[in-house]
């Protein structure tokens, strides 16, 4: 049964769940706040499709991609600024919500700031989905909404992590002409349950949290949070959520193995932030710079229908990617890891965090 899979082979994606024909699978936290699929042996009636679905057990090949590769941002001030990099995905997302009459699939924080995926049937509603979010979300079935909107012939966009993205197409079964994938370029994913006790105990009164604002500058970027009515800077390194992540502790275990990396994905279009060739680039204002990958003619034809609402240049993939290293490799596991998830619930958790993190400073 699909509970039995490695640790560090199950990415969490949740196929396994929305495939079952009995409901007898659900994700629970572990000790380290990941989700990982239990079985209810009283209700599994040995089907074993939640194996057959899964992308870790039944890995598909991936194929051989289009691949044109651009440095590039929406002219839309606005909404660049409030996205992590140039503002891409809601240049995309826009079109297919008014030209295509589609559907928009992506990641938000519900009202407790916990992760989740949404939908959105006009542009109004994509500012949920903008900025990154350093949490694994719930699934919450939403491969089934996807089958249903499609079913009915509608144009879908689905934006996700790389195993997100091989998640929903091993649950479907088979490429759908009017279904739009958008994955990103990823280092790892924090754990949930981390985030939530890190959220509670640190930031009780959060009202706005943004992982990576701007205001001042793309390289220079800050973990922001408003709470009780004022506004809160933190260095990448001085807010302790995110230094554990970018210390390569906070990460989920399958990231450290992950099997998705590489240029060739299959999805149809690959974000990312444009560091490196991009730094260098003329278009670097410090506003932010995306990394945009086209994989599927499809995804050409939509990039010719938007172009010309970008400033964009053209680069040869290896080129352009090479800057960013996670497009590649794994991260390397802390040797820290295991003592931090051993020791955080320990006792008083603040003051754990802050002694096992070396910060004083939140």
């Amino acid at each position: 049964m699909i509970d039995r899979l490695e640790k560090s082979k199950c990415c969490g994606c949740g196929a396994c769940v929305s495939a079952c024909p009995t409901d007898a699978v659900v994700m629970k936290e572990d000790r380290e706040g990941y989700l990982y699929p239990r079985v209810d042996a009283e209700v599994c009636v040995q089907c074993q499709i939640c194996e057959k679905v899964c992308p870790a057990v039944k890995r598909r090949s991936k194929r051989d991609s289009l691949l044109k590769a651009y440095a590039c941002y929406y002219q839309e001030e606005g909404i660049r600024a409030r996205s992590t990099s140039g503002g891409i995905f809601s240049a995309i997302a826009e079109y297919l919500l008014e030209e295509k009459k589609g559907k928009v699939y992506g990641v938000c924080f519900n009202d407790n700031f916990m992760t989740e995926y949404s939908s959105a049937d006009n542009k109004n509603e994509l500012g949920k989905f903008r900025g990154s979010k350093y949490s694994q979300c719930s699934g919450n079935n939403v491969y089934q909404d996807v089958k249903k909107e499609l079913a009915r012939s509608r144009t879908v966009l689905f934006s996700g992590l790389p195993c997100q993205i091989e998640g929903l197409r091993s649950y479907l079964g088979r490429d759908y002409e009017s279904l739009y994938l958008l994955d990103m370029v990823c280092f790892g994913i924090g754990s949930p349950g981390l985030w939530r006790s890190y959220r509670t105990e640190f930031h009780p009164h959060a009202e706005e949290i943004c992982f990576k604002d701007k205001s001042e500058g793309w390289k220079n970027w800050k973990v922001f949070i408003r709470e009780n009515g004022e506004d809160h800077y933190y260095s990448r390194y001085d807010n302790l959520y995110m230094k554990s992540y970018l210390e390569r502790i906070n990460l989920r275990p399958s990231c450290y193995e992950c099997q998705f990396k590489g240029l060739q994905r299959n999805s149809d279009f690959t974000i990312a932030d444009c560091w490196g060739m991009g730094e260098k680039s003329i278009l670097n204002d410090n506003k932010g710079l995306s990394a945009l990958l086209l994989h599927t003619d499809k995804a050409a034809d939509l990039f010719e229908q938007i172009k010309n609402k970008l400033l964009f240049e053209e680069y040869d993939p290896e080129l352009l990617m090479a800057g960013n290293w996670a497009v590649y490799r794994n991260a390397e596991k802390s040797i820290e890891r295991e003592k931090f998830f051993e020791q955080i619930y320990q006792g008083d958790f603040k003051e754990n965090y802050r002694r096992l993190m070396g910060s004083m400073k939140e």
